[in-house]
């Protein structure tokens, strides 16, 4: 649209609603009260036209371009994170796919859209901008090193309280207590974990206890056959408190958004996959 059919159509605009609409400050134009109500009220009924519309269109992943960006808890970013982009990468080849680290402003990214989806535990949500979709559980293990004293396949409860344990920083679900402290206060709430790492970087952690006695408790998705020098140990009690469910977050404005429902396909498959495995 034209400078001179844009300035007609705003002013038509401001004599319909008798408000300026828009003022003008030293840096361009800034809405008024009245107008950021208007675009409060009327989005939503933009964006469920808009997503009724690519609804009626055929969808075709192919067609696909640009970036899209999905945020992914790193417990299971780097369990799933190849699976993810080989088979988003075959299905649209033109889409230039990021994968993140779930951050605290991840919720915030989705529902403003920078953020196409989000993979992450339960998080304890007030908010009426996201929603959430339940795909699977997570049974989580006990990684450590085939040499570790630990023999076998389980550990017991008293066997893990011996040796020192690593832990994955995770925004909006670990911050104030990790994975392993919660599992140990549900089972005891007088015993204090012996917390000996904390990193973002599960590399950082699987290359330290590929070399020590440390116990990494992780998501039960680790491709463990991509890391010969550990092992995966599964609980021989308490099985119960290791388990969690895994949900996809999106912005309520796309339930029917083609693209979202293809990446919920894609992700639920291959966790589906990965469980059979």
């Amino acid at each position: 649209m034209s400078a001179p059919a844009l300035s007609k159509s705003l002013n038509k605009l401001r004599h319909h609603f008798d408000d300026p609409l828009f003022l003008k400050v030293p840096k361009g134009l800034s809405p008024t009260p009245f107008s950021d109500k208007l675009a409060q009220k009327i989005t939503p009924t933009l964006d469920a036209l808009n997503n009724n519309i690519k609804s009626l269109q055929e969808f075709s992943p192919s067609d696909l371009s640009g970036k899209l960006t999905i945020a992914i808890s790193p417990f299971l970013l780097h369990a799933i994170g190849k699976d993810l982009f080989t088979e988003i990468h075959l299905q649209a080849p033109h889409i230039e796919l990021h994968l993140v680290n779930w951050t605290k402003t991840s919720l915030d990214d989705i529902s403003v859209g920078t953020v196409k989806l989000g993979i992450n535990y339960d998080l304890s949500l007030s908010r009426k901008d996201i929603a959430r979709h339940f795909i699977t559980k997570d049974h989580f293990r006990i990684y450590v090193r085939k040499e570790h004293p630990v023999g076998g396949d389980y550990i017991t409860y008293l066997e893990a309280q011996q040796y020192p344990i690593a832990t994955l920083i995770a925004a909006d679900w670990n911050l104030t207590e990790s994975f392993a402290e919660k599992v140990i206060r549900e089972v005891d709430k007088t015993l204090e974990p012996n917390i000996v790492l904390r990193s973002e970087l599960p590399s950082a952690i699987l290359e330290t206890i590929a070399e020590t006695n440390i116990l990494f408790p992780s998501t039960g998705y680790i491709h463990i056959d991509r890391y010969p020098s550990l092992k995966a140990l599964m609980p021989a009690d308490n099985e119960e408190h290791f388990v969690r469910d895994i949900l996809v977050y999106s912005s309520i404005k796309d339930k029917n958004d083609s693209t979202q429902q293809w990446l919920l396909s894609i992700t639920t498959q291959i966790l589906e996959n990965l469980q059979k495995s």
